[in-house]
């Protein structure tokens, strides 16, 4: 941008160092496990990059980790600020930190939500995340995004899908193919090709059917131990 290149359309910025989660698949881990301190990007700071940003012509600021970006106390008012500056935003989150007293700044803002479900049970979840069933398990999780789907609604209308997107993804991971697809389910044979590590490769392939069946868009072919955006509406 200094030298008369057109600036970035979106921007990530990592807001945070903190998670409560400790994901053994996380990209961040250990760099994040390396800082003992200064886990949290100073407020003042990030809206001033906000600021300059913007005048430089960049239009979405996606909050990313590093940590989890609900970690950042700040989040909803930084939301805002960006509201402000005429910047879109969106957020990816493990959907642990989501609370009701967020959702007025995402709502106003039209952020994009994204929850790193990756799971369909607390004791896969748990497995996977390293986090308590009993403060982050999946049905209190489902519960606050469904809370948060019902106040976009009451917003947006039927236009809630379009105006501000929620969407959710999940692991390709041998931790929790069986607990998404069920080990007895139709739509995942016993039989066929594998995976390196050996986790089925129809667990994918019927999921990918499936939804293809309902009309949802196709993610994309995986890797295994990396993760497959799933859009919903």
């Amino acid at each position: 941008m200094r030298y008369g290149e057109q600036p970035p359309v979106q921007v990530d910025l990592d807001v945070s160092m903190a998670c409560p989660s400790s994901c053994g698949f996380c990209f961040s881990a250990g760099y994040r496990a390396a800082r003992t301190s200064g886990r949290l990007m100073a407020t003042d700071l990030i809206k001033s990059l906000l600021q300059a940003w913007a005048a430089a012509g960049v239009r979405l600021i996606r909050f990313d980790g590093g940590g989890d970006p609900l970690s950042h106390p700040d989040l909803p008012a930084l939301i805002e600020h960006c509201d402000a500056l005429g910047l879109r935003t969106a957020v990816l989150t493990a959907g642990d930190l989501l609370a009701p007293r967020q959702f007025a700044a995402f709502i106003r803002a039209r952020t994009y939500m994204r929850i790193s479900l990756n799971a369909a049970t607390d004791a896969t979840r748990a497995a996977l995340h390293g986090t308590s069933p009993a403060r982050h398990g999946v049905r209190r999780i489902l519960d606050t995004v469904a809370q948060l789907d019902a106040q976009r609604r009451a917003v947006f209308g039927d236009e809630a899908g379009t105006l501000m997107p929620l969407g959710a993804t999940s692991m390709i991971h041998p931790g929790n193919a069986t607990s998404r697809l069920g080990p007895g389910s139709r739509h995942a044979p016993p039989s066929g090709p594998r995976w390196r590590d050996g986790t089925p490769a129809a667990h994918f392939h019927a999921e990918r059917r499936h939804a293809a069946d309902r009309g949802e868009p196709q993610p994309v072919q995986p890797v295994p131990g990396r993760r497959v955006r799933v859009p919903i509406r």
